[in-house]
C-alpha cells in the first residue's frame, strides 16, 4: 500500500535578518501570520550577545591592558610568571565565591591535571 498520505503541513516562517547592531538583530518573518513586521531580537548566533565587543569601557580597558603587558602568543604563568592582573583577578573571585583564595588556569586541561594531582585523594569521585 502507498505511504498515507500527510495533510498539507504549513511551512514554518522564513527568518530574514535585515541587520546587526550590536548585540541585537533586526529579523522579519516570510511566510508568517507576523508577516514582514520587523522585531529587534538578541543575537545568540555568535558569542557577543552581551555586546561586549562594541563597548567602549572595554575597548579602554583593552587598550590599556596592552600598553601595560604588551601581546604575544601565549602567556602561561608557569612559563612566564604572575603578574599583578593574575593576583587582582584571584582576589576577587575569591571575594565573589566567598573563599579564603582562588587560584585561575589558563585552560581545562591545566586545572584538571594541577587540581586533580594536588587535591584528590584515594576514594574521592572526580566529575570533570
Amino acid at each position: 500500500a502507498p505511504p498515507a498520505s500527510q495533510p498539507d503541513k504549513e511551512e514554518p516562517p522564513q527568518i530574514i535578518v535585515q541587520s546587526q547592531e550590536g548585540k541585537y538583530l533586526t529579523i522579519t518573518f516570510q511566510n508568517s501570520e507576523q508577516g514582514g513586521d520587523a522585531k529587534r531580537v538578541l543575537n545568540f548566533c555568535n558569542f557577543d550577545f552581551l555586546g561586549l565587543q562594541t563597548s567602549p569601557a572595554l575597548k579602554e580597558a583593552s587598550e590599556n591592558a596592552l600598553n601595560k603587558y604588551g601581546c604575544g602568543s601565549c602567556g602561561p604563568r608557569g612559563f612566564y610568571g604572575t603578574i599583578d592582573a593574575h593576583l587582582q583577578l584571584e582576589e576577587c573571585v575569591a571575594r565573589f565565591t566567598n573563599t579564603d583564595a582562588a587560584i585561575m588556569y589558563s585552560d581545562g586541561a591545566s586545572t584538571c591535571s594541577s587540581t586533580v594531582a594536588a587535591f584528590a585523594k584515594r576514594g574521592d569521585l572526580l566529575v570533570v
